[in-house]
């Protein structure tokens, strides 16, 4: 039978399940619950501590200013559920199949997803401290004024995913697939996401800093008219993205490869993007001041009004590129090959070339047949 100290009650009454009429005992230790049905649960107050469960069903369960702690659940089963002002604390799902979980005004801390497949979820006004995921799959998740903090994912697949509001730190991503995400409004500091894959994501007027995409893939990603000063594109992969107007002051794309990008009054002022490859990139009035250049490839892409001044791009290629009223003054242009070779300031880099003269003329070994010209030492880029 079921007792009145832990507050449960069945909201129908036939038929009754046997394995409905189990309680949640209110003990110190362990208990364990294999294959059982908990239906039309409603579960209110008090609070519930070490629970193990194995292979059960939730369905159409209610859970209103609860406290759960230290309860794990393996291989189980949950449809439409409902937490409401309730603290959960130490969670686990291993192997779980959640479908259709709403929570409210809800405190999370310390939830471990493992294995675990969460479909239709919506959160609101909830406190999240301590999320690990591993090898998970959410599908429509939907977060509302949520406080995201610790936040580890693993391996997770999470698709038409929203966030609106609320904010987002220290999180990390590992071998993640983000497709047809939107984030609105949401405060986001600390993000590292790493060897991981983003389809048609969207950023919309977010704040925070520190945002980092290591050996990722961005395909069709909107990062249009945000602040991601100190940002890192580090051996990262942009395609069809949207950078039109984005201010990323001393951003690092070393590596990096832009496919496809539309970058109009994009800031890469100070930026390092050694041996970064732009193809058919439109960066019209894109601001390249003092940034680092050097090794860097520019294919087919619209420079029309760029400005390429004080930037160090020596061993730059630009081929086949719309350079109208483009700005190279102070550029270090040394070894620069195709376009930028005539482009180029002709009286920069004098040193240089003349420590490369002196190299062709005296450097030690046979002497060059005269009737052939001799070819550049490039022996002043260890100088």
């Amino acid at each position: 039978m079921m007792t009145n100290v832990d507050s449960v009650s069945n909201v129908q009454l036939a038929p009754v399940f046997l394995s409905n009429r189990v309680p949640f005992e209110k003990t110190g230790c362990l208990q364990h619950r294999e294959k059982q049905l908990y239906h039309n649960r409603r579960i209110c107050n008090g609070k519930k501590v070490n629970y193990h469960f194995v292979e059960c069903d939730f369905v159409d369960c209610i859970f209103d200013e609860i406290n759960l702690s230290k309860i794990s659940f393996e291989r189980c089963a949950f449809k439409n559920i409902s937490l409401t002002n309730c603290c959960l604390e130490d969670i686990r799902f291993y192997g779980c199949k959640i479908e259709n979980i709403i929570c409210t005004a809800t405190q999370l801390a310390e939830m471990l997803w493992q294995q675990t497949d969460l479909t239709l979820a919506l959160w609101d006004k909830c406190r999240v401290e301590g999320m690990l995921m591993h090898n998970v799959h959410f599908h429509k998740l939907n977060l509302a004024a949520v406080t995201l903090s610790q936040w580890m994912a693993n391996s997770v697949h999470l698709t038409a995913c929203e966030m609106q509001g609320g904010s987002l730190y220290d999180a990390n991503w590992y071998d993640c697939h983000l497709e047809n995400c939107q984030w609105h409004g949401v405060d986001i500091r600390r993000q590292v996401m790493g060897n991981s894959h983003l389809d048609a994501v969207n950023y919309h007027q977010i704040g925070g800093n520190n945002y980092v995409w290591h050996n990722c893939r961005l395909n069709q990603v909107n990062l249009s008219a945000l602040v991601l000063n100190l940002c890192s594109f580090h051996r990262s992969e942009l395609i069809e993205c949207e950078l039109a107007k984005t201010v990323l002051l001393s951003g690092i794309f070393t590596e990096a490869r832009l496919t496809n990008c539309q970058c109009p009054q994009a800031d890469f002022s100070a930026a390092q993007a050694e041996t970064v490859n732009f193809t058919d990139c439109n960066l019209q009035q894109t601001i390249f001041n003092r940034s680092r250049l050097t090794g860097s490839k520019f294919d087919n892409c619209n420079l029309s009004m760029a400005d390429f001044s004080y930037a160090q791009m020596c061993e730059a290629t630009v081929r086949h590129c719309q350079l109208n009223a483009i700005n190279m003054q102070h550029t270090r242009t040394y070894a620069g090959k195709d376009q930028l070779s005539a482009i180029a300031p002709q009286d920069e880099d004098k040193i240089l070339r003349a420590i490369d003269h002196w190299y062709a003329r005296h450097q030690p070994g046979a002497r060059e047949n005269p009737l052939f010209a001799a070819l550049p030492s490039g022996v002043s880029r260890y100088v």
